[in-house]
């Protein structure tokens, strides 16, 4: 698997106009490196998009298993959020957080752009959905210039987690979707490309609602061995 370890953490989110920069130093230099410093994160990437019109940042932690989402060093820091963190995550806004356990992941390297599809779907519990959505994303692996494919399942159950932190941020509604589709690509273009067709192949599988962003790489980060 590209994914490393079992399931991961997907974030969408926004920033007030006037703290862009602040909020950029502090995620590459502390908030980054201090979320891969939990036993169980892995590696971290942010990716951005200014043409978006919501949710203009998108980051992922890919952890070793769903229950480091729970762990008692993960919670402790969250839960001491340290003083440029209580600075910082007050302009955070339209916020949404998954964790996802991995259901197929295919490819090798980090691609220069990544299109993130939440998706909605009747019978998101049978093993027949799992497998309609499994195929179309094998479908769309071979296109041009796609580096990667990676099939996640959200588990709505660990979603819920009130913390320190999370009291920083503007209150925003929950992530509502049952699966996670991430195509990786040579760049951006590709990818803005390829989103109708992604759109029509996942609805054939039986989605009943896309929401699929485009995003380029801003920074990536691996836990210290």
């Amino acid at each position: 698997m590209s994914l490393r370890g079992t399931a991961l953490i997907a974030i969408w989110y926004d920033l007030k106009p006037d703290n862009v920069d602040q909020f950029q130093r502090w995620h590459t230099e502390e908030h980054m490196p201090e979320r891969l410093g939990v036993p169980g994160f892995l590696r971290g990437r942010r990716y951005m998009n200014w043409k978006q019109s919501l949710h203009v940042y998108f980051t992922i932690y890919e952890i070793a298993h769903i229950e480091v989402f729970r762990s008692p060093s993960y919670l402790a820091r969250l839960n001491a959020p340290t003083e440029w963190s209580n600075r910082v995550q007050p302009c955070i806004m339209n916020f949404l957080r998954g964790p996802c356990e991995n259901v197929l992941s295919l490819g090798s390297g980090t691609g220069g752009g990544i299109a993130t599809a939440r998706i909605r779907i009747a019978d998101a519990q049978s093993a027949l959905t799992r497998s309609k959505l499994s195929a179309a994303a094998l479908s769309l692996f071979g296109a041009s210039g796609i580096t990667s494919v990676h099939l996640t399942r959200h588990e709505l159950a660990w979603s819920e987690l009130a913390t320190s932190e999370t009291a920083l941020r503007p209150q925003s509604a929950p992530a509502v979707f049952d699966y996670f589709l991430m195509l990786e690509s040579i760049d951006l273009k590709t990818l803005q490309n390829e989103t109708l067709r992604v759109d029509q192949v996942l609805k054939d599988a039986g989605a009943s609602e896309v929401d699929i962003g485009c995003y380029y790489l801003s920074f990536e980060l691996y836990a210290p061995h």
